[in-house]
């Protein structure tokens, strides 16, 4: 079984975006962070969305759209956006791709089975 996201990259990718939460969580402490947590969300959403791109995640669903679209608009409010939620998002769309993978993984192997069973019922349909 592959995932699109290895466990590898996952780590990275979350750990990543705590980084980013951090960093806004500090500059939200000193007041800078009304003007500068702005500009900090829309790279680090640019990043993700083209680094999930890459691992062929697609935003055309509405759950994917919903998640990270959610939580930008949070982050864009001044007092919220100091909560990590791009973490929490992140971590929420990597782990809806796995579940994906996993399904589309099952279901292969319920065709295959299927197949298999038809295959014992009627040998001469080779």
């Amino acid at each position: 079984m592959k995932y699109r996201i290895g466990k590898t990259q996952r780590f990275f990718m979350v750990a990543i975006a705590m980084c980013f939460d951090l960093l806004e969580l500090i500059l939200a402490v000193f007041l800078v962070g009304a003007v500068l947590n702005r500009i900090i969300t829309l790279i680090e959403y640019s990043i993700y969305i083209l680094w999930f791109m890459f691992n062929k995640i697609k935003f055309t669903k509405p759950k994917n759209l919903s998640r990270l679209g959610g939580t930008f608009f949070i982050e864009m409010i001044p007092v919220l956006g100091a909560l990590p939620m791009f973490s929490v998002g992140v971590l929420m769309t990597i782990n809806q791709s796995r579940r994906e993978d996993l399904e589309a993984f099952n279901d292969r192997n319920i065709k295959k089975f299927e197949d298999a069973i038809v295959r014992v019922r009627n040998p001469r349909k080779r």
